[in-house]
């Protein structure tokens, strides 16, 4: 995508217009970076417009469309959400594994808003699985252990639940077999 920006920008606006290739190009790459791939208009004041817009960012934009390519997060959302929080408009189909980090440490978006968390993401359960996983080590019992977290009542901003609690002492002990 970096390169077709730039391919459309080495041209000057009346030859991108009037070369089809290159219009039909300068449309699909305004589309893809700045409207989620929806349909735009095609008159000639539009495309003045959409040149301009590349001008001014295409390849920044570009770039964070490569690099939302090599992303582990899946938004569970589709097309332009607006986050309030954030103040700023973010597309699906863009959105970086950094961004969707950054989202959700400061909470303008939770593990809901996505189909599979980007990698990197430490949602609490890691260290929590971590810590049961070393006190099944030494030799205490989970009878003990739920004892001792009986006051915690978040993990990860989940509540804690029965069903929580064995999921993670089942992972922890998948871990410890592990390192065996």
């Amino acid at each position: 995508m970096v390169d077709e920006v730039k391919k459309i920008l080495s041209h000057s606006l009346g030859e991108v217009i009037a070369d089809p290739e290159l219009c039909f190009s300068l449309i699909k790459c305004y589309s893809r970076l700045y409207k989620g791939g929806c349909s735009v208009r095609t008159c000639k004041n539009s495309l003045y417009l959409y040149y301009k817009i590349l001008q001014k960012n295409g390849i920044e934009m570009a770039t964070i469309n490569e690099q939302a390519k090599e992303r582990t997060c899946v938004p569970a959302f589709k097309g332009i959400k607006y986050i309030s929080r954030a103040a700023k408009y973010f597309n699906a189909d863009l959105l970086t594994d950094r961004d969707a980090i950054f989202l959700l440490q400061h909470k303008c978006l939770t593990e809901e808003d996505f189909i599979k968390l980007p990698t990197g993401w430490n949602t609490g359960q890691e260290d929590c699985i971590l810590e049961i996983a070393d006190l099944l080590a030494q030799g205490m019992s989970v009878k003990a252990i739920k004892e001792k977290y009986k006051d915690v009542k978040e993990i990860g901003g989940k509540e804690c639940t029965k069903e929580l609690w064995t999921e993670l002492i089942k992972e922890a002990r998948k871990l410890n077999e592990v390192s065996k």
